[in-house]
């Protein structure tokens, strides 16, 4: 991928299961640079990865409580609504767009 004067590579890492919990690093190291310049990526454990996902998860308890319910359904409601409206408030603009452009076309003069 270019961008600019530089290009980008990507690559795919591929582990065994055994090794998923540890870190790991690429050195990528530049073939014709003078100056031996090297690059590490880091990697890091997919089990730090989890933990987070799990937090999530325990945040989710809310899902019953019937306020949030109510709210969420609400805040549904009322952007559909909005998105009805705007429909609506786009239709007739176009309907006067169009009636006033065939209106002006006539020059008045009915058959």
């Amino acid at each position: 991928m270019k961008t600019k004067d530089t290009y980008m590579k990507y690559t795919w890492l591929t582990v065994s299961e055994e090794s998923m919990g540890k870190e790991h690093k690429c050195i990528v190291k530049q073939e014709k640079n003078k100056r031996r310049f090297e690059q590490e990526i880091l990697f890091p454990s997919i089990n730090k990865e989890l933990a987070a996902v799990n937090y999530t998860k325990a945040s989710l308890k809310d899902e019953n409580d019937p306020r949030q319910v109510q709210l969420v359904n609400t805040s549904a409601y009322y952007t559909y609504l909005l998105l009805v409206i705007k429909s609506m408030v786009y239709t007739v603009i176009i309907a006067i767009c169009l009636l006033g452009r065939a209106a002006l076309c006539d020059n008045g003069k009915s058959s």
